[in-house]
């Protein structure tokens, strides 16, 4: 099935499984997400990593995602 793309449309999606991080000055360890942003034809590719699944958090790393 050929999916036809037009320019600018962000697809995102976030990777696998949870990663852990460490804060480097508490040790403490956290789970985090890794989102994939990408903007169709542009071979361009964002990843970032969130600690938090809600919507307040997608838009803005989609902001940020297409800022850069």
């Amino acid at each position: 099935m050929r999916i036809v793309h037009q320019p600018g449309e962000l697809y995102v999606d976030y990777a696998g499984l949870t990663v852990p991080v460490v804060d480097p000055a508490t040790g403490e360890v956290r789970e985090a997400q890794i989102y994939v942003g990408t903007l169709a034809l542009s071979n361009y590719i964002y990843d970032r990593q969130t600690t938090r699944l809600n919507t307040s958090h997608l838009v803005i790393t989609d902001a940020v995602c297409c800022a850069q």
